[in-house]
């Protein structure tokens, strides 16, 4: 998602900002694209960062929010390295859009080449750090491919070093999130079926044959743009027109000015060849733009040495525990023991992210192990290494993790224990996610009151639809139907564009009464509109397709 332009975030539907999950942030502005939007945020601790949100309707679609989930991980996954805009955290809420953090950089390479002229020396200078960054990616992935390189994913910091980012995001969710002013998308037209951007895209990439080399086909086009203010294959007449060009036709020649090298000119007609086969590699591009630049005297930045930072590498691994991807979590969690020196507060992180993917991943007595583990660490260093606020969250988040163990896999008396464990949790620090927790214990103890009351503290701490969705359905099994509508209404009233809001309005109308041949006409009113509302994404939920269905059911007994 490029961001050209920001909104005032005041002007936006509340239901789209997730609250939760950028709480330590101000929401500065607000972009939106075609398949979601970009929070401009600040913190105190990590400065200004970019959020970039799936749409709710995309996130409602299960094969859109398992890519995008996908490519966040492949991001995350590529740590710190200074040609990468740096993903800085993952978050995958059930009842909100999957969304990535990243550092905020202003300007494009669009925004700076259409600002100003860019000098050899400093094109070069861009261009060899739009290679590092894509040399080192293709390292950490075999088979790697960015598959949307253009103009508007590489950004330039202040200080001008190239950042490649948006790492197959785009491609990701089957269409690219940002547009340049040269899109060849016709009115109606879509790209679904292709992904990437067509001004950009390489012979096997619009054949749905996506490699490592269609990058550097990308590079190729972008940097015959940068150097000509041009497109190679001239402009356009419509989105298929392109796309032919790219398979059949030679570049427009690259007409020599004084101050662009012949030797540059040549590597860019090599990148675009049209086998992927003929052009050259990425370590063979380092090279050539290295020679080119020794050639003019021009000073090429080296490819860095990237070494793993611990807070960088921590931040990573909760990201995929977060996206769900726990066992890459894992796998990167065991390369701390190259950090020697790593203090008691660290390590403690650590095991709280491990503890997540044990658990994630159903490895129960692992889990139990490292939670032991960990609850040492953290009172053996409670005076010296911790401040009160860090060790109470990380005091809560072991009780909670010990006690969702106990009650997923425990006996009877597991199950009292781990109530008493969220019971210590809420008393430390109550949170919506001790709260509900403890409302679910209670509900397997059978305590159905104290369920309910628990549940309506997650609920006042947290809007999160999922406490209200249980909420709503145990008032209405316990016959307190008058409460189960209020809070119905009430969820609506924060979630008014999520179907499970309005799938939860209709289940509380339905299960009022005892022949829904008594249910009011407007309230059948609210029946349709809710079962169009849920239409759209029935068949990617179990929740939405049972009220659908007797939603239907309802409505059609009504007609007969």
């Amino acid at each position: 998602m490029t961001v050209t332009s920001w909104w005032n975030p005041a002007a936006e539907s509340p239901d789209f900002l997730p609250s939760k999950f950028i709480a330590n942030l101000t929401v500065r502005a607000v972009r939106r694209g075609g398949m979601g939007m970009v929070l401009l945020c600040e913190s105190k601790d990590q400065g200004r960062e970019a959020v970039k949100v799936l749409s709710a309707e995309m996130a409602s679609r299960r094969e859109a929010r398992e890519s995008f989930l996908r490519e966040a991980f492949l991001w995350i996954s590529l740590g710190e390295h200074p040609n990468i805009v740096h993903a800085l955290w993952a978050a995958n809420p059930q009842s909100e859009s999957p969304m990535v953090g990243s550092e905020y950089i202003k300007d494009s390479l669009r925004d700076v080449s259409e600002r100003e002229e860019i000098s050899t020396e400093v094109l070069l200078t861009i261009l060899t750090g739009i290679v590092h960054g894509l040399s080192y990616a293709h390292r950490q992935f075999d088979f790697f491919a960015h598959g949307d390189l253009k103009p508007e994913n590489v950004m330039i910091t202040d200080e001008g070093q190239a950042k490649v980012g948006d790492f197959g995001l785009a491609q990701g969710v089957g269409l690219a999130l940002s547009r340049s002013s040269h899109s060849v998308t016709e009115p109606g037209a879509s790209l679904a079926t292709v992904a990437g951007t067509p001004l950009y895209m390489a012979p096997e990439q619009i054949r749905g044959e996506l490699g490592p080399e269609s990058d550097i086909y990308s590079f190729g086009c972008m940097t015959y743009e940068l150097l000509t203010r041009a497109l190679p294959y001239g402009e356009p007449f419509n989105e298929s027109d392109y796309l032919l060009r790219h398979l059949v036709r030679a570049p427009n020649p690259i007409i020599p000015k004084h101050n662009i090298p012949p030797s540059l000119i040549t590597l860019v007609y090599g990148c675009l060849e049209k086998d992927p086969q003929n052009r050259p590699s990425l370590a063979q591009m380092q090279d050539e733009l290295k020679r080119i630049g020794d050639s003019l005297e021009c000073r090429i930045p080296e490819e860095p040495a990237v070494k793993p930072q611990l807070p960088g590498l921590l931040r990573s691994a909760f990201g995929l525990a977060q996206t769900g991807f726990s066992e890459d979590s894992l796998k990167m969690l065991g390369t701390t023991v190259d950090f020697p020196d790593i203090s008691a507060s660290s390590a403690v992180d650590a095991s709280l992210i491990r503890i997540r993917a044990l658990m994630d991943l159903s490895r129960h007595n692992e889990a139990l192990e490292e939670i032991a583990a960990a609850a040492r660490l953290l009172y053996e260093n409670e005076e010296h290494d911790f401040t009160g606020n860090l060790h109470m969250v990380a005091s809560v988040s072991l009780l909670n993790s010990k006690g969702n163990i106990l009650a997923a896999t425990g006996d009877e008396s597991d199950q009292s224990t781990a109530y008493e464990l969220f019971q210590e949790a809420c008393r430390i620090h109550p949170t919506s996610t001790g709260y509900a927790n403890l409302a679910l214990s209670a509900r397997q103890l059978g305590r159905g009151d104290d369920a309910i009351l628990a549940m309506q503290k997650a609920v006042s701490i947290s809007r999160d639809v999922r406490y209200y969705q249980q909420l709503v359905i145990w008032l209405a099994e316990d016959g307190r139907h008058r409460e189960a509508q209020e809070f119905a209404a009430k969820c609506l009233s924060i979630h008014e564009n999520n179907p499970v809001a309005h799938a939860l309005r209709s289940m509380a109308i339905i299960l009022k009464v005892k022949d829904t041949s008594l249910i009011a006409v407007s309230d059948f009113d609210l029946l349709a509109h809710d079962l169009k509302v849920i239409g759209r994404v029935r068949e990617d939920n179990d929740f939405l397709a049972e009220a659908a269905d007797l939603i239907e059911a309802v409505i059609e007994n009504r007609s007969h």
